[in-house]
C-alpha cells in the first residue's frame, strides 16, 4: 500500500489471519480497528471469534480524503478511492453497527454503548 497499490485478497488472508488469532489469544475483551472491507473477510473472522461484532464507520467519500490529505500515513491518499470501490455492504449482516462517523466521538462512544447495552 506505501507504494500506492491496494492490497489484494491473497495478501488480506494472512492478515485477517492474524487479526483473528489476536482475537482468540485475548484474555480479556478486545477492540480491534481494522478495514474489512469484504465480507469474507468480516466471515472468517466471525467464524474464528463468535459473538464478534462489528462497527462500521459510513463517511462519505469527499470526507475520508479530506481527512487522510490533513494526516501523515504511510497510506496514500490515492488509494482512498480503491478502498471505496473494494468495500462490500454490511446490510443484512445482523451483528454490524453502522455509524455516521461524521458525528462527534462522544456521539459516536454514546451510540456503541447504547447498542452494547441493548444486546446485553
Amino acid at each position: 500500500m506505501s507504494a500506492g497499490q491496494p492490497l489484494s485478497d491473497a495478501e488480506r488472508g494472512p492478515w485477517v489471519e492474524s487479526l483473528a488469532q489476536a482475537l482468540q489469544s485475548a484474555k480479556t475483551p478486545a477492540l480491534l480497528s481494522a478495514s474489512m472491507l469484504r465480507r469474507c473477510h468480516r466471515e472468517h473472522l466471525r467464524a474464528a471469534v463468535p459473538g464478534l461484532r462489528f462497527a462500521h464507520l459510513q463517511l462519505p467519500l469527499q470526507a475520508a480524503l479530506s481527512r487522510a490529505a490533513a494526516r501523515s500515513h504511510f497510506f496514500p491518499t490515492a488509494l482512498i478511492e480503491s478502498q471505496f470501490a473494494s468495500l462490500e455492504s454490511t446490510d443484512g449482516e445482523n451483528d454490524v453497527l453502522a455509524l455516521d462517523a461524521l458525528l462527534p466521538l462522544d456521539e459516536l462512544l454514546r451510540q456503541w454503548t447504547v447498542a452494547a447495552l441493548d444486546q446485553a
